[in-house]
């Protein structure tokens, strides 16, 4: 089939580098919007709760057109809407020996066609996922902190703490500042059970806070479904970078979390998530 006859196509061999990012989408967001241009696919969503224990989240991330095996954009930019349970399903049932393209066809501009080729070639499988119709969607911008918190650990550690806290069903993640140490904890909904606690030694750590001691306090489940994308056993990005904005100054005592780490080789993820001090 000739180039000309797609508006995009894009492919990678790295299929679990994909299933990993919609695992993610698939727990935060129940609808998403995928932009493809001449330089880069990008995801960007935001989620807003009235749910009073949930905060308003907004995710980013961006893989550049070099980062793929193969890249063909026909247009300036197109934006195409789908639902995540469903992007993520089709993605689970294909084989992560496999390789992956996904298009849209100029004679089908509201089809998502996601390819799967084994790597020997000999079989392929097609699945069509059927796009939304164009939506309004507001594109929040995840601006790097420039004030505030900032320190980095592995990602290992940080999958591990928000797994371990959430199979306490608590409903907070609360991280505390001091001098030289970072403390994870959380607070179990069964008061017999026992209390969690991580502490972190800082090994990279700028702009730190003035004030000797902070706590705050970010929903839980949202840190631990956005940390499912790590890759643990991807031994060249295993560093997940942290972030904590905050300002006593503001009426709403104003805190932001922004959680930034790798999809392989890919591009890079990042997830901001609203909290609060936990006094």
């Amino acid at each position: 089939m000739s180039s000309d006859n797609f508006v995009f196509f894009v492919s990678t061999g790295k299929i679990n580098n994909f299933k990993k990012l919609a695992d993610v989408l698939k727990e935060i967001f129940n609808e998403c919007p995928m932009t493809i241009n001449k330089k880069s696919v990008s995801i960007t969503e935001t989620k807003s709760s009235t749910n009073h224990n949930e905060y308003f989240n907004a995710l980013n991330c961006v893989m550049d057109h070099n980062n793929f095996d193969t890249f063909i954009c026909n247009v300036d930019e197109i934006t195409i809407h789908f639902k995540t349970k469903q992007f993520q399903k089709m993605l689970k049932s294909i084989n992560n020996n496999c390789s992956i393209a996904l298009y849209v066809l100029k004679s089908a501009p509201y089809k998502l066609n996601i390819e799967a080729l084994s790597k020997d070639k000999v079989e392929t499988e097609r699945i069509v996922l059927t796009l939304l119709t164009n939506e309004d969607y507001k594109k929040p911008v995840i601006k790097d902190i420039q004030s505030g918190l900032r320190f980095s650990l592995a990602c290992s550690k940080l999958v591990e703490i928000t797994k371990k806290f959430n199979n306490t069903r608590s409903d907070y993640l609360f991280i505390e500042s001091s001098p030289d140490v970072i403390k994870f904890s959380c607070k179990p909904q069964d008061i017999d059970a026992e209390s969690r606690e991580f502490l972190i030694r800082l090994a990279q750590i700028s702009d730190y806070p003035k004030q000797k001691h902070l706590k705050f306090k970010f929903s839980l489940k949202f840190v631990h479904f956005f940390m499912k994308g790590v890759d643990i056993s991807d031994n060249i990005h295993n560093e997940v970078e942290l972030y904590i904005s905050y300002d006593k100054t503001k009426s709403d005592n104003f805190v932001k979390l922004v959680i930034s780490y790798k999809i392989g080789n890919l591009g890079d993820i990042k997830l901001a998530t609203e909290g609060e001090f936990d006094e």
